[in-house]
């Protein structure tokens, strides 16, 4: 494989082959040793070491910045937090604090992480089959910690299974975004998303958008950004333009160095949930 990298890149890359294609023409590539090592050829990475042993690293803050976190993200995260205080499983902490920060960044937990049960099989069937980027999980009981099956689905297409973890699979999924040159699936027409976006100087940059309901977002937490509200109306701001003044946020700038947020790094690439990628943060940081 070490040996066929630069035709297979052409391939991905430029000849924009299909998941289903590159499948049939690559079958060792979608493997998980194969995944891994074909990251560290783009990367110089490694992927599922140090995906997984960043979230370990990061797991007590991280939590600590969820449980914070009030309103609607507070409701939907109280079960996961609470499986993960009876848990002392370590595959079990990292899929909670995965789908915790799912949540917290304003994505739909279950269009990414997508779970049934034995006896759904045929229903999951027919609607992975029109997934684009999902991690499914199948479980013998609704209640059960552990799952039958793991496995990661990419354009309709089932590729991996039997995978031990859902921590492992959201590597595997990251992994491949890398290895077959994916981008995020971008959301609904008409919907307008916030990204946080990084200059060439380094300095993180802030996107403000509006909704169909005509409510002005960010998407950005209240508490951790150190403002009131971010989430807010237009007329709440009295000006039509989202750039105000210095003084509206009470920072210099709206536009500040990473290092302002308190953040190592919330920005890089792959253009995952709706940021550059959080999942870079931890796989890099």
């Amino acid at each position: 494989m070490a040996k066929t990298f630069s035709l297979r890149r052409q391939e991905i890359v430029e000849k924009q082959l299909g998941v289903e294609e590159l499948k049939e023409r690559w079958p060792a590539l979608f493997t998980v040793d194969e995944i891994n090592a074909e990251f560290l050829r783009i990367t110089t990475v490694p992927l599922q070491t140090r995906f997984l042993a960043s979230l370990d690293r990061h797991h007590s803050k991280l939590i600590e910045l969820i449980r914070r976190k009030g309103g609607v993200n507070r409701e939907k995260t109280q079960r996961l937090l609470q499986a993960l205080d009876r848990s002392l499983d370590a595959n079990i902490k990292r899929e909670c604090l995965l789908k915790c920060l799912t949540i917290y960044l304003g994505e739909d937990l279950d269009q990414l992480f997508k779970e049934y049960l034995v006896v759904q099989w045929e229903e999951a069937e027919m609607e992975l089959s029109r997934a684009s980027m999902a991690v499914f999980v199948i479980r013998e009981e609704d209640d059960s910690l552990q799952p039958h099956e793991i496995g990661v689905v990419i354009d309709g297409v089932k590729v991996l299974n039997m995978l031990p973890s859902v921590a492992h699979a959201g590597a595997m999924l990251f992994g491949l975004m890398y290895v077959l040159n994916l981008s995020y699936p971008a959301p609904p027409t008409g919907v307008w998303r916030t990204g946080l976006t990084v200059s060439p100087t380094g300095v993180l940059r802030t996107g403000l958008t509006v909704s169909p309901t005509g409510v002005w977002r960010t998407g950005l937490t209240v508490s951790y950004w150190g403002v009131e509200d971010w989430t807010e109306s237009a007329s709440c701001w009295g000006v039509e333009d989202w750039a105000e003044s210095a003084s509206c946020w009470g920072v210099e700038d709206w536009t500040e160095s990473a290092s302002c947020w308190g953040v190592e790094d919330w920005a890089e690439s792959a253009s995952c949930w709706g940021v550059e990628d959080w999942t870079d943060c931890l796989l890099l940081g």
